[in-house]
């Protein structure tokens, strides 16, 4: 090797190390979970659906966390100009790397929600309620004080790295994991409107 292709090779090598097969990618919450007007949410990965039923479980996943129904969960997926960076879907890792980055996505989410509410209702975290698209205040019987999660994540948006030690809703208390639930996709795969890769034809095939 003469020395100027390996000074070049020199500079070059640094550049690619966190392109390296399990190097890790930041799971960052604003890449993860968007807070919708409507009250629903609209989680990403870049994993792909094609029958496995990796979409109804990250949106079940997603609602645990946020104490939402997943009927106001909906998957954006593969769509590669909006959702964070993916090595592929392959080798049934797709619920133990994405399922676990939006879970953990989720979780960091409901617990700003809950810190910001605090802050702008003057109330002790411990006194209030989340769930079905608010924080409200414990101590007010009929629900009336509170926030919506779109307006507790709106100023300033929500963004940052999410830890690997936040808090997660334990198995002892799930509503939605481990329950049983139709896939999402069911109807288009047995009346046959669902798209797989085969079914893909580009111009010049």
């Amino acid at each position: 090797m003469s020395r100027e292709v390996s000074e070049r090779a020199a500079r070059v090598a640094p550049a690619s190390r966190g392109s390296a097969p399990d190097a890790p990618i930041p799971n960052l919450v604003e890449q993860r979970i968007r807070f919708e007007p409507d009250g629903s949410v609209t989680a990403f990965s870049g994993k792909i659906e094609f029958g496995q039923g990796i979409r109804t479980a990250f949106a079940q996943i997603v609602a645990e966390e946020l104490r939402l129904d997943p009927e106001r969960v909906r998957m954006v997926m593969g769509d590669t100009a909006q959702v964070p960076f993916d090595r592929g879907t392959f080798g049934s890792r797709s619920i133990a790397q994405d399922g676990d980055a939006l879970r953990k996505a989720a979780a960091y989410a409901r617990e700003q929600l809950l810190r910001r509410a605090s802050e702008k209702l003057g109330v002790a975290r411990e006194r209030l309620t989340i769930a079905d698209g608010a924080v409200r205040d414990g101590g007010v019987r009929d629900g009336s004080r509170g926030l919506t999660y779109a307006a507790l994540a709106a100023d300033p948006p929500l963004a940052g790295e999410v830890p690997d030690d936040v808090p997660l809703t334990p198995a002892s208390e799930h509503r939605v994991l481990g329950r049983p639930r139709a896939r999402v996709e069911a109807r288009d795969i047995v009346t046959g409107r669902a798209t797989y890769v085969a079914d893909v034809r580009l111009d010049g095939m």
